[in-house]
Order: C-alpha cells, then structure tokens, then sequence
C-alpha cells in the first residue's frame, strides 16, 4: 500500500504539459520533431527569416512567432508557427496570421486543440488563414470556426509529368511495389507514350515573349500599385517588391525559385514564380507554380499557358520530373486543362480562413472577392 501510495505521489509531482510562446532559439526542437513526422524542416537562417526578414513583422511590436507544448520533462512536443502577413480590400489594409509548420507529438495530441486555441485567441488579428492542412488539422481548424476558403479548387491538383522513367520509379516506390526500379522504364515508357499522343507540355515554342528574370526590379513595385488599383474589390496578398524578396527569399538564394515575366517595354504585363517544393517523405522531386499576376486581362489566359509551358521547359533543363499547380479558380483550371495535366486527388481541402470580423466574415463569403492562390499563407513559403 505505501509503495502505491508513493508512486501517486510521484505522479503527481509530475508537471503537466504547458503552451508557452515559441522563440528563436526552440529551433532545433522544433525541427527535430518536424521531422519525426516528415515534415520538410528549414535552415535556421531560412525558419527565423520568416519572422525576422518579414515587412509586416519588422512593424509589430510583441508579435508571437508561434506557441510550442512542451511535455512534462519540458521537452517540444506540439508547434504552431504564427507568420504576420498584409491584406488588401478597398482601402482596408487587413493583418492576417497565417499558421505554420503544426505539429504535435503522438502522445501529445490530446493537447492539440490547446495549442491551435492560442493561435485563434490573437485579438489584433482581422483574418486567421491556414492554407497547409491535413486531415486531422482540417477537422481542429473547423471546430474553431474556420471555414473552406471559396474560390480555387483546394483538395485536388494538376500536373505534368517531364521526366517519364523518374517519376514512374518514386510513384511505384511511394506504393512500395517491389522491383520498383526495372519496372520504372517499363511503366515510364508507357506514361510517355500516353503524354504524346496528349502532345507533351513545354514544346511548341509559343512562349517566345516570356522571359526570365533573376530578382524582383523596380518593374514590381509599379506593377503592384497598379494590381492594386484595378482591383480594389479583391482581397489581395500584399506583393510589394519588398514582400516578394521576403517570401521568395530562400527558394531564389538556393537556386530553387523562377520569376518569368511579360512586359510591354519596360511596364511588366504579367509575372509568375514557380519554385521547388519537393516532398521529403516520398523523395519526388517537384516544381509548383506559386503565383501568377496579370494586368493584361485581354492576354491573360495566353500569358499563363505560355508562363506553364516555359516552366516545363526549366523543369525539363533541371531534370525535375514534374511540374504542379494547386488552388487555381474555376477560370484559370480551364487554361490548365487546355494544356492536357494530369490530375490527383490530395488527401483533404488545404485552404482555411477565419474572421472575427463583422464586415470580413460578410464580404469573404462571396468567392469572387477572393484571390486566393498558392501564394497565400505558408504554402510557398
């Protein structure tokens, strides 16, 4: 009786897991248990620059980077990144927090709903987004409120295949088919064969006035006024030529990042960036177009198949073996499906909002006030 007595003693003395604000230096035990569950985990440089490099963040005073759980030997077993990000909408500037990176240990995950608490209980926040859910983070967000974004097509994607026999062998690997490798040049040649007679993306020479660009100019921040003003009724993802260095930042560093643009002289008509965003887990190797903004509306739908089939030719130069495109709106899906994708159901809806906001819970439920696009959140960050 004393022994069991002693050990609900010791029990007890055990602190419970707690929620505290997450800093800087919970670096490599946020990423140490990122990748326990495979998720692709930044450079220190590249994670605190999220926060540190950000125009909207260098502007806040107490900004939380996010909350971290730790358990009761005071070890991470739960994050939630929060990353300040700037709206427009008429001539409302709107401060959106964008979840990041949540992740909670196994044992843990009764606390789950705990920590996401922290990030919807933000009072001067005007919009909350996570736009990189899964299945069980979906069904948490919901029970806040959060709602599925309108506009774009969030639980499904398009995609080319530009390196047959390599993405045949990681397709083939991820279902753990044995021989994967042999019967890689057997299951590519017949994708090949298929994508021919579709007649194959990036090689009818029709992008002649697409060119590539190596930063983001002056040009971008003209052309960011001017995105603005004719379209004051959207809800647009600030992309001043300042927030495009910062988000872009670590893809174009690493070589992992492309800016093609149309111009008319030397006003930009229309750019594009398209980066790597690979899946560790699987190991496929990948290109996903990260936005695409227009000015020229008569050209528009041209100007985005020729920007889609330059970057099939890049991906075909860096032997990347596909190129995908998630979220785009009913219109722009007509575009990519005039250029013949393949198609793949993702395992949930990754676009949430949420608003405690009278005026915004009102005009972000019609979908044509929204732009919503890869771009938003932490998708392509």
């Amino acid at each position: 009786m004393q022994t069991q007595l002693m050990g609900v003693t010791a029990a007890a003395s055990k602190q419970l897991p707690r929620i505290r604000t997450a800093s800087l230096e919970d670096y490599s035990e946020i990423a140490a248990l990122g990748s326990r569950y495979g998720l692709d985990c930044k450079k220190f440089d590249s994670w605190k620059d999220l926060w540190l490099a950000n125009p909207v963040y260098r502007q806040l005073s107490d900004w939380p980077l996010g909350w971290v759980l730790e358990n009761e030997d005071r070890r991470i077993a739960g994050f939630i990144g929060n990353i300040p990000q700037s709206y427009s909408l008429g001539n409302r500037t709107v401060l959106a927090a964008a979840s990041h990176a949540l992740v909670v240990d196994l044992p843990y995950r009764s606390h789950s709903l705990s920590l996401i608490s922290r990030f919807y209980a933000q009072k001067n926040v005007d919009l909350f987004l996570s736009t990189t859910s899964n299945a069980q983070a979906s069904k948490a967000y919901a029970i806040f409120g959060a709602r599925r974004v309108p506009l774009g097509t969030w639980d499904s994607s398009a995609f080319w295949v530009l390196d047959h026999r390599r993405f045949a062998a990681t397709a083939l690997a991820m279902k753990n088919i044995r021989f994967a490798k042999p019967l890689s040049y057997l299951v590519g040649a017949g994708l090949y064969l298929k994508d021919t007679v579709r007649r194959p993306l990036g090689r009818r020479g029709s992008e002649a006035e697409i060119m590539e660009c190596s930063c983001f100019d002056q040009r971008f921040e003209t052309f960011w006024e001017e995105l603005r003003a004719s379209r004051s009724s959207v809800l647009l993802a600030a992309r001043s030529r300042e927030t495009l260095q910062w988000h872009f930042k670590a893809a174009l560093a690493d070589n992992q990042g492309w800016i093609l643009t149309a111009s008319n002289g030397h006003r930009l008509r229309a750019y594009s960036v398209f980066f790597r965003q690979d899946s560790v887990r699987f190991g496929l190797e990948r290109v996903r177009l990260a936005d695409f903004q227009c000015l020229d509306e008569d050209h528009r739908d041209e100007l985005l198949k020729q920007m889609i089939s330059y970057a099939a030719t890049l991906c075909r130069r860096e032997h990347v073996p596909m190129l995908e495109t998630i979220g785009l709106p009913v219109e722009k899906q007509r575009v990519i499906d005039s250029l013949r994708p393949h198609r793949r159901e993702l395992p949930c809806w990754l676009y949430f909002y949420k608003t405690n906001d009278k005026y915004l819970t009102q005009a972000l439920a019609r979908p044509e006030v929204w732009d919503a696009s890869y771009f938003d959140g932490d998708s392509s960050l």
